[in-house]
Formats: structure tokens, C-alpha cells, sequence
């Protein structure tokens, strides 16, 4: 079973430099309307960044917020 953070990152690096927004990720986590607010997505979307980002300065290493609506992988990915 793929956790909700796992799912948000495969997609977003799937699609590198392209946006996720808050209604895509909800879509993705099966909530639809009940996650409008964003903060659910927030705090997944945060949680994940400490994970795969560490304690860098850098808090936007390669996820990038989009103007508190969108969400962006920016990093490189290699092809296997």
C-alpha cells in the first residue's frame, strides 16, 4: 500500500517541473472536496520535503511551492 506523500512525490517526479495543484493532490489521494481548505495537503506536502530534504537551509531543494497553490519537483531525475 502506497503511503499519500509517496504517491504525491511519484507524480510530481514523474512530471518534473510541472505544477500539482491542491485539487490534483487531493484527487490523487481519493479526498476531493474535503481537503478545499489545503492544509491536509500542507502538512503531507511538508512532511515529505523533511523527509527527502533532510534539515537543509534550503527548504525548497526540489519540491518548490507555487504561490501557496501549486507544487513543483524541481530536482533532476535519472532514467533507469
Amino acid at each position: 500500500m502506497m503511503t499519500y506523500e509517496f504517491r504525491i512525490l511519484s507524480k510530481l517526479v514523474t512530471y518534473p517541473n510541472h505544477t500539482l495543484s491542491r485539487n490534483q493532490i487531493a484527487e490523487l489521494m481519493g479526498l476531493g472536496d474535503k481537503a478545499s481548505d489545503g492544509r491536509s495537503i500542507n502538512m503531507l506536502v511538508g512532511k515529505m520535503r523533511r523527509k527527502i530534504e533532510g534539515n537543509s537551509s534550503d527548504a525548497a531543494k526540489y519540491i518548490k511551492t507555487i504561490r501557496n497553490q501549486c507544487y513543483m519537483f524541481v530536482g533532476r531525475t535519472t532514467n533507469m
